[in-house]
């Protein structure tokens, strides 16, 4: 005979137990009855990812004096595990095995877990590492049960309680933050390997996830897998479900109970939720953490894992706050600069480098320098010369520049609670520099070889900046420039640093400079803007139109003339006019282009194709002309040379 059943499908969020029932065994059950007594609930941590089911399903059948249930699934999408529950009537029915069917995996990559309370069976199965497994997809059946056709034998019922064993529930790691006042500790529940506080069925993913993984020696404390290798072999397999078996429904759903003990016995002063375990259970286990209110050295503190009924864990040895151990620089040795901690450390300077430091050992206020395992340390070791043990007197290397370093002190396995932070600065060098586009042709601005302010260049306005360090710190607060003669300004904008210098101001040189917060820039920007003297200038002539299409300034090779470009002079036709004057801004007395025994010249004659005829006027060749021009007079004197260039037509 088969009895075809619909499931009565609920989605779980915990697993309740069904209460004990008394009275002998009955006799042999009316299959009927047994098939109708069961009632399926799938809990929802069956859906792994984006696993989904359309529905689920039971088939009953006889074998004998046994009934089998089948569960069935339908337009399953991805599905890798199943955590269910099974009521059933344990006056007709009495449990005996569960089992995963093919059609859910392959049986030998699946964990399965089968625990039976009266009236109801809890099981599970899941693929290993589901997260790289496709899973099921369509309609199959997905497990089967066995039941005898008898009344379940009557047991007392287990209740849900937390694992109250030392290896079941004590914190670990549990250690108290000296500078952080407050009590840190790991989760530990036996066999709640996902950590959300109860041991079911749903543990077994956790278990699946991490299967086959091994360390030698064990898994760090810290790791999630050190909590799912439940028997701690190092090595995660099939021994690991047997802890999930004899856990089964234990919870510390109620949180940590934080105890205190001033020295008159332990007292409940706080609760710590699961809720506040910070960490990814996926890879870590939770961690914890308690600052109890105004603790005192020798108060001791202790957490201990508790259910949801009051039920207690394992208590573990408390930890507490120890007399505050410090370290102290003596007043007189202390630096004008800093406060001595990491953000903002003692400045030791060029004078005070070479002076002595007095630092002494407190434990709890009384002084222990030089006592027996006490020491005082420098991080990194080399910044200290020398430390007198005894006297607590410390000598720094002037050679240790620029890098943060800090003492602390030791007594016996304790720590210094605090440290105290130097860094030797050596002075920051301060200079100043003239904007690249602003430099003049002539100079490169030293004392001895100033740059040279003339007509072309006097009008412009010039724009320096100040480093500190290699920082800039042009326009900051305490950053200034200057100039060693006043009347050579115009202006300066301290902001900018944009300078305009005073063209009347001729024949003395002078510098620009900068200061920072005190300190001198260490170089020098030296000027210099002669006066115009008479002299022997070959100058293009301003009247000329044609050099209005011309670029440069013909002063230096770097700077030439261009004569002839793609879009200009490109047949080399255009005639360039020139002047001669008694000075270099053509404001001087002029000199007749055609004077008896003036020689117009080039470098390289043949770039003038026209011979310099009629005198003072010039072509040039379109494609190559790269040459300066001069003109001689009869005893021989020479005129400026003037840089003419053409580029490619």
């Amino acid at each position: 005979m088969r009895f075809l059943l619909p499931a009565c499908i609920a989605i779980l969020f915990g697993l309740l137990l069904s209460a004990c029932s008394g009275g002998a065994p009955t006799a042999p059950a009316d299959p009927a009855r047994a098939a109708d007594s069961l009632k399926l609930s799938v809990l929802s941590d069956s859906f792994i990812g984006d696993s989904a089911a359309g529905g689920f399903s039971l088939e009953s059948s006889l074998s004998g004096s046994e009934l089998l249930v089948r569960i069935q699934v339908e337009q399953a999408q991805g599905l890798r595990a199943l955590y269910y529950a099974l009521e059933f009537d344990p006056a007709v029915l009495s449990p005996l095995t569960a089992h995963a069917l093919p059609g859910f995996g392959d049986p030998g990559q699946t964990l399965q877990l089968l625990h039976a309370e009266r009236g109801r069976v809890y099981a599970g199965q899941v693929l290993v590492h589901p997260e790289q497994q496709p899973g099921l997809n369509g309609n199959a059946a997905v497990a089967e049960l066995r039941f005898a056709l008898a009344a379940q034998p009557v047991q007392q019922r287990k209740a849900s309680k937390i694992n109250s064993s030392p290896g079941g529930s004590t914190p670990y790691l549990l250690s108290w933050d000296q500078d952080n006042t407050q009590l840190r500790w790991l989760y530990n529940n036996q066999a709640d390997y996902d950590q959300n506080g109860e041991v079911n069925l749903a543990d077994l993913t956790r278990l699946a996830q991490f299967f086959g993984q091994q360390q030698s020696g064990g898994f760090e404390i810290e790791t999630a897998q050190s909590l799912v290798d439940g028997d701690g072999n190092g090595f995660i397999n099939l021994a690991d479900i047997t802890p999930l078996g004899q856990n089964f429904l234990n919870s510390g759903n109620g949180g940590y109970r934080i105890y205190a003990d001033s020295g008159s016995g332990g007292q409940e002063i706080a609760t710590v939720p699961l809720s506040a375990g910070t960490g990814d259970t996926r890879s870590q286990r939770l961690q914890f953490s308690f600052a109890p209110p105004s603790p005192q050295p020798g108060n001791s503190y202790w957490p201990v894992l508790s259910d949801t009924a009051g039920n207690l864990g394992f208590a573990p040895p408390g930890e507490g706050p120890e007399a505050p151990l410090t370290i102290v620089l003596a007043e007189d040795d202390t630096p004008a600069q800093g406060s001595g901690t990491e953000a903002d450390p003692y400045i030791i300077d060029l004078a005070g480098i070479s002076a002595s430091y007095t630092f002494a050992i407190l434990d709890d206020g009384t002084d222990i320098t030089g006592e027996p395992d006490v020491f005082i340390r420098a991080f990194d070791p080399q910044a200290a010369l020398s430390i007198d043990q005894d006297t607590g007197e410390v000598q720094f290397n002037p050679a240790w520049t620029d890098t943060l370093f800090h003492l602390d002190g030791i007594a016996g396995s304790r720590v210094t609670d605090n440290r105290i932070y130097f860094i030797h600065s050596l002075p920051v060098e301060v200079l100043i520099e003239l904007a690249t586009e602003d430099i003049p042709a002539q100079g490169d601005g030293s004392a001895g070889n100033p740059y040279i302010l003339n007509a072309g260049n006097i009008g412009q306005s010039f724009h320096f900046s100040v480093s500190a360090g290699g920082t800039d710190i042009t326009g900051q607060p305490g950053c200034s420039i200057s100039c060693s003669e006043a009347g050579a300004l115009l202006s300066i904008d301290q902001l900018s640093g944009a300078v305009q210098f005073d063209p009347s101001f001729l024949d003395t040189q002078f510098q620009m400079q900068a200061d920072w917060q005190g300190t001198a820039s260490s170089n020098g920007i030296h000027f210099l803007h002669p006066a115009p003297g008479e002299g022997f200038f070959l100058l293009p002539d301003p009247s000329d139109p044609d050099w209005a299409s011309v670029t440069g300034d013909g002063l230096t090779a770097e700077t030439p003339l261009i004569i002839s470009t793609p879009l200009f002079n490109t047949d080399g036709s255009v005639e360039f006019s020139f002047i001669l004057n008694t000075r270099a801004d053509g404001l001087g007395t002029s000199i007749p282009v055609d004077s008896p025994g003036l020689v117009w010249s080039a470098e390289f004659p043949f770039m003038v194709t026209n011979g310099w005829n009629p005198p003072g006027s010039a072509t040039f060749q379109p494609a190559f002309t790269n040459t300066f021009l001069y003109v001689m007079d009869a005893e021989l004197n020479s005129t400026n040379n003037v840089y003419v260039a053409a580029t490619s037509v």
